[in-house]
């Protein structure tokens, strides 16, 4: 939607997608700038982290991270 996202959308499979799309139709709804990524915890966690632990974004930048069941991505989010 923008070069410069406010919201990042994170989920742990493309299978997330049709619970998380709700929260992208919001945003789109009020036009708020949003991204969204698929980091897969399970599979490549090392990524993952390092992915979590650059997210010294711009100041109002806030982090969407779920599922469509578990909720790996925003435990994972919490404790890094």
């Amino acid at each position: 939607m923008s070069d410069t996202p406010l919201v990042c959308i994170w989920m742990g499979s493309a299978n997330d997608w049709p619970v998380m799309r709700k929260a992208a139709e919001v945003l789109r709804y009020f036009n708020i700038p949003y991204e969204t990524r698929v980091l897969y915890v399970h599979r490549t966690p090392d990524l993952f982290f390092q992915e979590a632990a650059g997210l010294e974004a711009p100041r109002g930048r806030v982090l969407l991270g779920g599922a469509g069941g578990a909720a790996t991505v925003p435990g994972c989010l919490g404790a890094q």
